[in-house]
């Protein structure tokens, strides 16, 4: 998702148009080959809807990228003509936008202004993932560091202990002493959070740590938790990202759900872990707070219709809970809104066995389109738009124009509420460098410069917490 985005943030609205003008929307069937490996590359691809497998010859099937909606490919190629490093198939069915590399060389030509903006998105888009792949060949540097740098031996010393304790604990399960397992597992819990934190004490963005370090440290301790993360459900899930990205709507589920998963002797504990992180806690947290504000809409209108839009809703918990504990529910009118098919179908067949007569609307749009005007949805004014996790993912520029289409769905006195992780995330480290979950992360000043500079045209009418305050919600009236 965060390439798409990256190209774009910076992007007006009419430069964003002319790349969209450009494309041609094409369909491609489930195993259908998008993309050859050696094949000449023709066109910068924006992956719209579906589920994209990125494979080389060497791995065979196994992919070495997933590319969901928000994914390019090709891009690099327009800068520099190239054939195909890999090979892009469609894992399920999907919906692309194919622009033509020669078509855009021509079109950029005649438009100096908007080629000096899309080249340089291109340059950044390009500079942040050679960064990433340099941090990832910078092995020698990073492997003297860990034996030399005071932050890399204090997270040594923190690893190695709660290795033991590990140790301890295997030993213990095998030994069949209960007794035993059962107080290391408590210890397991703290050290854990302990751990996490540390992390984040060590080389968090508001540390004064440098990004060789931050990259040795949390390459360290990724290489060091990995064997335990992939006995999980959960992490293991947010690591891999099934369906292009972290917080996809079944991992948003399984927060929901907290009852932990996993495999072997080791799964269980470890997944309860992740799932008593700060972070995971705020997911399950929002949840409620949402419910509550649609409960407020129904209480501050006692007559007629209740409407409300969720953007990105992923399995839409907070919907249900309404359904189930208020008795005006059924004033309430909600549309549901997701670029991913597999959430829609989720929260389609929950509501065939809990809520069959409940007027919900499901649409599956891309929001990115929306917020650039490349799409539209025919909605009566809205009393309450929201978004739970959604921003987290996008630069401040398409942050501020999702905010202006917004605006115009609302009603005279409608309320916008969006969510974003706060940078007081004691887990961000921890899911930088651990799960590979990057997530912009917004605070109070930051969420009241969006809205001021958006259609709204104001700083934010209040600022909501769940109680971990992790997470923030800003909401502002039109």
């Amino acid at each position: 998702m965060t390439q798409w985005t990256d190209l774009l943030a910076t992007l007006d609205q009419a430069q964003a148009g002319l790349l969209m003008d450009l494309g041609q929307e094409e369909r491609a069937a489930p195993q259908q080959v998008l993309l050859a490996e050696g094949a000449p590359v023709r066109a910068m691809v924006f992956v719209l809807e579906g589920l994209l497998h990125v494979r080389t010859a060497a791995l065979g099937s196994e992919p070495l990228a997933v590319l969901g909606a928000g994914g390019i490919f090709g891009e690099q190629s327009f800068l520099d003509p190239s054939v195909a490093s890999a090979t892009v198939v469609a894992v399920e069915a999907a919906r692309v936008l194919v622009i033509d590399h020669e078509a855009l060389r021509q079109a950029l030509e005649a438009d100096p202004g908007a080629a000096a903006a899309i080249y340089r998105s291109l340059a950044r888009v390009g500079a942040r993932r050679l960064r990433r792949t340099t941090a990832a060949l910078d092995a020698r540097q990073r492997a003297l560091l860990e034996h030399t740098d005071p932050l890399a031996l204090r997270a040594r010393l923190a690893l190695v202990g709660f290795q033991e304790l590990m140790l301890s604990y295997d030993k213990a399960l095998i030994a069949g002493d209960e007794e035993a397992a059962a107080t290391i597992e408590g210890r397991i819990s703290t050290e854990f959070g302990t751990l996490t934190r540390g992390m984040n004490d060590l080389i968090g963005r508001e540390t004064d740590a440098t990004v060789l370090q931050r990259q040795t440290v949390g390459g360290m301790v990724q290489r060091t938790m990995m064997p335990y993360l992939q006995q999980t459900e959960i992490a293991r899930r947010m690591y891999t990202k099934p369906r292009g990205y972290a917080g996809d709507f079944y991992t948003i589920e399984l927060m929901y759900r907290d009852q932990p998963g996993g495999l072997g002797r080791l799964g269980r504990t470890m997944d309860r872990c992740f799932l008593d992180e700060p972070a995971a806690a705020a997911v399950r947290n929002r949840r409620g707070l949402l419910a509550e504000e649609i409960e407020a809409e129904l209480q501050a209108k006692p007559e007629g219709p209740v409407r409300i839009t969720s953007l990105a809703c992923g399995p839409a918990r907070e919907i249900f809970d309404v359904y189930q504990r208020s008795a005006d529910a059924g004033r309430l009118q909600p549309t549901l809104v997701d670029m991913d098919g597999e959430a829609l179908a989720f929260v389609k067949e929950r509501l065939a066995e809990q809520q069959p007569s409940a007027p919900v609307e499901l649409v599956r749009d891309n929001l990115i389109y929306l917020a650039l005007g490349r799409s539209s949805i025919e909605l009566p004014p809205q009393d309450l738009v929201y978004s739970i996790g959604l921003i987290d993912y996008f630069e401040d520029g398409l942050v501020i124009k999702l905010l202006d289409w917004v605006h115009g769905l609302l009603r005279p006195g409608g309320r916008a509420i969006f969510g974003n992780f706060h940078p007081a995330n004691t887990s961000r480290a921890m899911m930088d460098h651990m799960l590979e979950w990057r997530l912009i992360h917004r605070s109070e000043a930051d969420m009241n410069r969006l809205f001021e500079a958006s259609r709204f045209g104001k700083p934010c009418s209040r600022i909501l917490w769940e109680e971990q305050r992790v997470n923030l919600f800003a909401e502002c009236v039109r």
